[in-house]
């Protein structure tokens, strides 16, 4: 297995195996379908924000765009280079491709065009987010640097963040906010205008494998590989 993903109410899982994709109900474990991609080793699944559709990216540099009641293929979105991340907005409208040079291209799914470019990045982005209103996207790649873009404009806000091997991150609902989770276990919440540290939460532990909001923003759930969830709570130490 090369990659998974859960669809965002957790009914749908899709897993890839070299260029076999298969998508199955977690109510039931029935198989609903297998996309009809083409390239090999998949890197990266995202399900949309209603699990209609699923996202991959692979190491020939493509980037579908598949159906998952059907499995077949709505969009292909291609630039040549390896993916080793892909993502929807949160509205569904654009995707986020990450290569391993570092870019991270903006793509409009309705006219399959690359909208923005963002270069600054020096190694791989591993992982990325758009903000709830699709405005900003966070990226983190393994030059240690975590960077917040203005979409609109193709820039960065500010100077970039310090932060060795950051591997999940977040917004808050309101997107003002940004929570960074590294690979020794620090978890840190970030003010997104000024790019400045608010709170350090978790200072060690296992890596985190989730981080989750809820709606109004003033909870986080944080579950690590150990199987171990910790609750922080605004205002509040850690749970």
């Amino acid at each position: 297995m090369s990659s998974a993903a859960f669809s965002k109410d957790s009914a749908l899982v899709a897993i890839a195996a070299d260029s076999r994709i298969q998508i199955y109900s977690l109510a039931t474990g029935t198989f609903i379908s297998t996309l009809a991609v083409s390239g090999q080793n998949v890197y990266s699944l995202e399900f949309s924000p209603d699990g209609t559709k699923l996202l991959s990216g692979d190491r020939d540099g493509h980037v579908f765009v598949s159906d998952v009641a059907t499995g077949q293929t709505e969009a292909r979105l291609d630039s040549g280079n390896m993916y080793y991340r892909v993502v929807f907005s949160a509205d569904g409208k654009q995707v986020a491709s990450a290569d391993q040079d570092g870019k991270v291209r903006i793509w409009d799914l309705a006219s399959r065009s690359i909208v923005k470019t963002l270069t600054g990045h020096t190694a791989a982005v591993k992982v990325m987010q758009f903000s709830p209103d699709t405005r900003l996207l966070a990226t983190a790649a393994d030059d240690n640097t975590v960077r917040i873009w203005d979409l609109a404009s193709g820039k960065e806000l500010k100077q970039p963040i310090r932060s060795n091997a950051v591997q999940r991150l977040a917004f808050t609902p309101d997107g003002k906010r940004l929570v960074t989770a590294s690979y020794d276990g620090q978890v840190i919440l970030w003010d997104v205008a000024e790019m400045q540290e608010v709170i350090t939460l978790q200072r060690g532990g296992g890596p985190a494998t989730s981080l989750t909001f809820s709606q109004d923003g003033l909870t986080l759930a944080i579950s690590d590989e150990k199987g171990a969830v910790r609750v922080w709570r605004a205002g509040q130490p850690p749970l």
